[in-house]
């Protein structure tokens, strides 16, 4: 079974390119990441075959984009609360709107189910 190194990157329309790094010119876009991880494995198959894309173990680095003001890691967002989860989300996606963005949206949509301004709380 053959590892291959894939990269995941945040481009400015707020789609995931998927590019594997070991294979020339084998990339794909989606608008989350676990679609562009079955796009990469689909784009793979045309190169390398499918039963052996379909075997390959993937070695992911996933590419966050650095907003000024912003967090530096996934454990800084965790401790984040609702309102500046919303204004971080409106800085990076130019959005009031949360849908498509499964992080930010479990994480106010938590907050809010349970009736609390503050997901740490």
């Amino acid at each position: 079974m053959t590892t291959y190194n894939v990269r995941y990157e945040l481009d400015e329309a707020g789609n995931w390119v998927a590019k594997a790094l070991d294979l020339e010119g084998c990339h794909t876009f989606a608008p989350s990441i676990s679609r562009a991880r079955m796009g990469i494995r689909e784009a793979m198959s045309l190169i390398i075959g499918h039963e052996e894309a379909a075997a390959a173990l993937l070695s992911e680095v996933i590419v966050y984009p650095t907003i000024p003001g912003a967090p530096g890691s996934i454990e800084a967002l965790k401790v984040m609360s609702a309102t500046e989860l919303r204004h971080l989300y409106m800085r990076i996606f130019k959005s009031d709107t949360l849908a498509g963005r499964p992080f930010i949206e479990r994480r106010l949509g938590a907050a809010l189910a349970l009736g609390r301004s503050d997901p740490r709380s």
